[in-house]
């Protein structure tokens, strides 16, 4: 015979504590001339009734399942759970013909046609109980969202609770207002992944300074950098009603609208600082971790001209190369080894020649005028999509008039109203996919500020540090295709083969040839 016994922490004025639901279970075992064993009490403090995923209700399970219970005893129905699907599968299921259920607050036992009987019904009611407290606390919830005010939900790690209930900073001097604490790292994370540091570099750094994870651990873990990274709340957006599934993807819990109130966090990065790291986080999810950590500058964007396979850095014993995957690793193509310095130097001199004076503008002008053709078109396409719907809509109007004036028949009136509807739902599913590329399009920006500045730190590249300099790179550049044939000369003579560099550029889309460099 045991004993099981749940209390949650919405409980806590019911009455239905531990102790209250252990004495009247006790209660009813002696009161049955049973033996009651102090070994088969199975307790779970603190959980909800809302699924079966409970520490001591597996424990009871497996004791079941290996024989050693025969009979259950609760102190109600609902304390097992309160969801009718979940009751069934335990005692109509699971427990069926090797254990009984017994309450002793409602008088059934579900070996008797009766005791069956209430027991639907009861189960049916405690899941009822249950929906209106969860449609309770979640209208609670949606109502502090809706006001920007924490729902409930664990403060971000640079954040805590005002006065009012709602998000300032964790860590401010009052004197200069400048950031401190949890607040300052958090912001740091920001600037220091947009200058170049990867998830894994900054997890690396704030383990060894000794600065405390979020959880308090010692060591930062590249996910935690990751969430900061990824929540939008950091840029003044509170978000309500969607949780993270794994990177990149979202879903809503309980169905719930999701409430997105800008203006009542304080943003710790400015939203375009924000939108910066979000384009440079989705850039980044392709790439392999190695490509950007690696130090050389081309990791990550760097492509075999023949045979497509990414090229790598590879430290030789005294020098630094680059080698294509596809000779290294695959023995497909005849890439040679390339020196490292030698292609750096070949990229920024053209990266330089490119960004410099009057060219950058030249550049910003080309893709303005290339968005703003793409937005015509589109727009164009909306207007058309929504003059068929428009003309849709008055066919099924006259389709109508003639119906009520007696022109059209029943049955040819259900026929052409049908083939109608059909064209309709045809055209605006086509008009709502034009309408979001039209979006799209005019969401098209292209930075300006942010290539002058890119621009302006030409002439201080040689101050600059590898990692800054390697993310100027790969602001700028889409690709860089490389190929240099393997010479037949002797080992320790220079290859006679030229090196061909093509540069695609992110801010033109434009190819730039750089052929003639030798080795």
């Amino acid at each position: 015979m045991a004993i099981y016994v749940r209390w949650s922490t919405d409980e806590q004025e019911s009455g239905t504590t531990l102790e209250v639901q252990t004495e009247s279970c006790q209660y009813f075992i002696l009161s049955q001339h049973w033996t009651f064993n102090p070994d088969l009490v199975f307790v779970d403090d603190g959980y909800s009734g809302g699924n079966v995923e409970r520490p001591a209700l597996a424990r009871l399970r497996k004791a079941v399942d290996d024989g050693e219970v025969q009979a259950v005893v609760v102190y109600k129905l609902d304390r097992l759970s309160r969801r009718v699907v979940d009751c069934v599968k335990l005692v109509r299921e699971e427990w069926y013909g090797r254990c009984s259920l017994f309450s002793t607050a409602e008088r059934f036992d579900t070996e008797s046609p009766v005791g069956k009987m209430i027991f639907n019904i009861l189960i049916s009611f405690a899941e009822f109980e249950r929906d209106v407290i969860r449609d309770r606390t979640q209208s609670g919830k949606k109502k502090r969202a809706s006001q920007g005010r924490n729902a409930g939900h664990r403060y971000i790690y640079g954040y805590r609770r005002s006065p009012e209930g709602g998000y300032e900073f964790d860590g401010v001097d009052p004197a200069t207002q400048a950031f401190t604490g949890p607040a300052a790292i958090a912001r740091r994370i920001f600037l220091d992944y947009l200058n170049g540091a990867s998830t894994a570099l900054l997890a690396e750094r704030l383990s060894m300074e000794g600065i405390p994870s979020p959880q308090g651990a010692d060591r930062w873990r590249t996910s935690t950098i990751s969430r900061i990274l990824d929540n939008p709340t950091y840029a003044g957006t509170y978000r309500y009603g969607m949780s993270s599934l794994k990177l990149g993807e979202k879903r809503k819990l309980h169905d719930e609208p999701t409430y997105v109130v800008a203006g009542v966090v304080p943003p710790l990065i400015a939203p375009a600082e924000w939108e910066r790291v979000r384009r440079l986080r989705a850039e980044r999810r392709g790439m392999h971790p190695r490509a950007i950590a690696s130090l050389y500058l081309l990791s990550g964007i760097a492509r075999c001209g023949k045979c497509g396979q990414p090229i790598n850095g590879k430290q030789g014993s005294d020098k630094r190369y680059y080698s294509c995957l596809g000779r290294i690793s695959l023995r497909t193509c005849d890439c040679a080894l390339m020196g490292a310095p030698m292609l750096e130097e070949i990229v920024l001199n053209e990266v330089k020649q490119r960004l410099s004076g009057e060219s950058v503008r030249q550049h910003v002008q080309m893709v303005a005028e290339t968005i703003a053709a793409d937005v015509a078109e589109k727009a164009h396409v909306v207007a058309t999509r929504e003059a068929e719907l428009a003309e849709l809509e008055k066919r099924m109007a006259k389709l109508e008039d003639d119906y009520f004036k007696g022109d059209l028949d029943g049955k040819t009136y259900g026929r052409l109203t049908e083939r109608v509807e059909g064209e309709k739902a045809r055209v605006a599913s086509l008009l709502e996919a034009a309408r979001r590329a039209l979006t799209g399009a005019k969401t098209a920006t292209v930075d300006v500020g942010h290539l002058e500045a890119i621009a302006a730190r030409i002439d201080v590249w040689e101050s600059l540090s590898p990692e800054n300099l390697k993310q100027v790179l790969h602001d700028v550049i889409d690709t860089v295709l490389i190929y240099q044939e393997k010479s037949s000369a002797p080992k320790g003579v220079k290859n006679p083969n030229e090196i061909d560099i093509k540069i695609s550029f992110r801010t033109d889309v434009l190819v730039s040839t750089v052929a003639g460099a030798a080795s």
